[in-house]
């Protein structure tokens, strides 16, 4: 499935109890597929990239090895497609999200509110895709690039708010994503998944001051946290 595109039925992570905003979710049965994903997920977290082995992925999956090497070649393989797929589950959210509301600023807040909801639910992918990725080699982080690229297109809005021949289009998204996935890791490296949620104004702050200017998005942010904007 293309990064960002329409998902499939839902991962079923081991432990995750909630939904988008606090609302249940309600998980079909998994496939061997998407249990080895979560599997990899769950025995990262627990061990580390470097020292989770297929063995381990194998006992989480309830698989042997041999079924686990008919879906992927090894631990890289089912790292990379158990983060892909996870972030096209969050893309979608976050698309439908940014479309529910007219105001840019307003779906920014929306759609960093559904990331680290996402996140904060399946505290295992969240830890494979934003900690544990960056030890897994150079494929793990083009991917994470290609993922941040694409989160970006949630920005691309902001530019109607600047002046372009200073801002050229694409001159400000990649570094505000960029310090988006940098301020998440280092929240999850520090503490745990469930805690993003908290950090959705300073997030916000961060990606608006560039297109509004800090006065402005500090502003728009007092108001959310007030309840001063629905």
């Amino acid at each position: 499935m293309p990064i960002g595109g329409r998902p499939g039925p839902l991962l079923a992570a081991e432990g995750a109890h909630g939904g988008i905003r606090g609302k249940p979710r309600c998980f079909p049965t998994p496939n061997v597929h998407e249990r080895i994903h979560a599997a990899t997920a769950a025995a990262v977290t627990a061990s580390g990239y470097a020292q989770a082995s297929v063995e381990e992925i194998c006992a989480g999956a309830e698989v042997t090895p041999a079924i686990f090497h008919e879906h992927f070649r090894g631990k890289p393989e089912a790292a990379l497609s158990a983060v892909e797929a996870l972030f096209d589950h969050i893309m979608a959210d976050c698309w439908a999200a940014a479309e529910a509301r007219i105001d840019w600023p307003e779906s920014v807040w929306a759609v960093l509110a559904t990331l680290t909801d996402w996140c904060a639910s399946e505290p295992s992918f969240a830890r494979l895709a934003l900690v544990e990725m960056f030890e897994a080699g150079q494929p793990a982080r083009d991917l994470m690039d290609s993922l941040m690229d694409a989160f970006c297109v949630f920005l691309a809005p902001g530019y109607e708010l600047v002046d372009v021949s200073r801002h050229p289009v694409g001159s400000l998204d990649a570094a505000v994503g960029s310090e988006i996935f940098a301020m998440l890791r280092e929240r999850l490296v520090h503490s745990s998944a469930r805690t993003l949620p908290a950090i959705v104004p300073e997030l916000t702050r961060s990606a608006l001051a560039p297109f509004l200017g800090s006065t402005e998005a500090e502003l728009f942010v007092a108001a959310k946290v007030a309840g001063k904007r629905s």
